[in-house]
């Protein structure tokens, strides 16, 4: 008989999931927590549009643990330990494999969202829902294409700072590797200065990192960031006066990114619909665990990719 009850997640919002069974969801985090409020026992074959922006529950503002590989392992482990009988959690890197195979042997459904590791699938995950991260990164090496058109050319290369959080998260490594095939394709005069900088979440190393492309890197074009907070890269360049002439390109809508963009400080973001990842994952592994239905016959589900600029930020970041 299906149980009822509303699930409080810690890493970004509460969801309202009718389910046999509990389900976690995970960002390098504590597991869920069950409130034990009722809700409707219908099932859903296939998920509803995700409610919008002014209709959703506030995020959290609690700082999440640092997604690492054994800070969300320790969380499925945690969650199996719990009783859970469903993990969405992201996958920083393919030794998260482990942890997965340890909670499939346990008869426990898992599913990867917002990153994807090589191994998740053959490892048991029945599906990931996010960014094609790839496809992501060569779409931001030709947005640095178009945006670089009047300051490099065959005969003025340019240079790109490349600011990354961690070399070893894979799916930041498959948006920056895809970053230089897509300014390969559209515009090989512009290029990677050196291997790029990691900066570890740590705001003040993006800044640090922009100032010094900005003021020793000759010819220097543009700066991409494959992970959070570019809006303080685009900052510092604005600081520096140098908005007009070099160019930064990062991801998600943040309030923050939204801001930079409307001021012309970043030439633009790309989303990646990070609530829909999440409400849509949790309302499919409940039809897995209750009908035993997969939302799709593919392992990969993506998300669709939206260009930001400040030509439509205003009616981009409205929708999101």
């Amino acid at each position: 008989m299906p149980i009822d009850k509303e699930f409080s997640v810690k890493s970004a919002m509460t969801f309202a999931v009718a389910a046999v069974a509990s389900v976690a969801l995970l960002a390098g985090c504590t597991p869920a927590q069950e409130t034990g409020t009722k809700q409707s026992s219908n099932t859903l074959s296939t998920p509803p549009t995700a409610p919008p922006q002014g209709e959703r529950p506030v995020l959290s503002t609690t700082k999440p643990t640092d997604v690492t590989v054994d800070s969300v392992g320790g969380a499925i482990k945690a969650a199996v330990v719990d009783g859970y009988n469903a993990v969405a959690a992201l996958m920083p890197g393919d030794g998260i494999c482990s942890y997965i195979r340890q909670a499939t042997a346990k008869g426990v459904l898992v599913a990867a969202y917002n990153g994807n590791a090589s191994c998740a699938q053959s490892s048991g995950a029945i599906f990931f829902h996010g960014q094609d991260l790839r496809a992501a990164g060569v779409q931001a090496g030709k947005l640095m294409c178009t945006a670089t058109k009047g300051l490099a050319s065959a005969s003025k290369p340019g240079v790109v700072g490349v600011e990354t959080e961690s070399f070893t998260f894979q799916a930041l490594e498959e948006r920056r590797l895809g970053f230089l095939d897509g300014l390969k394709q559209d515009c090989s005069w512009v290029t990677q200065s050196g291997r790029g900088v990691e900066y570890q979440a740590s705001t003040d190393r993006v800044a640090s990192a922009t100032r010094d492309y900005v003021t020793s890197t000759k010819n220097l074009v543009g700066i991409y960031v494959t992970g959070g907070n570019p809006q303080v890269a685009a900052q510092t360049v604005a600081s520096a006066g140098k908005a007009s002439t070099v160019k930064v390109i990062g991801f998600d809508f943040t309030a923050e990114n939204v801001a930079q963009i409307k001021a012309g400080n970043m030439y633009a973001a790309i989303g990646q619909d990070p609530y829909g990842q999440s409400y849509d994952t949790i309302v499919w592994l409940y039809n897995a665990l209750v009908d035993k239905q997969r939302p799709s016959p593919d392992y990969f589900i993506p998300t669709a990719a939206v260009v930001g600029t400040q030509a439509n930020i205003a009616t981009i970041s409205a929708a999101n």
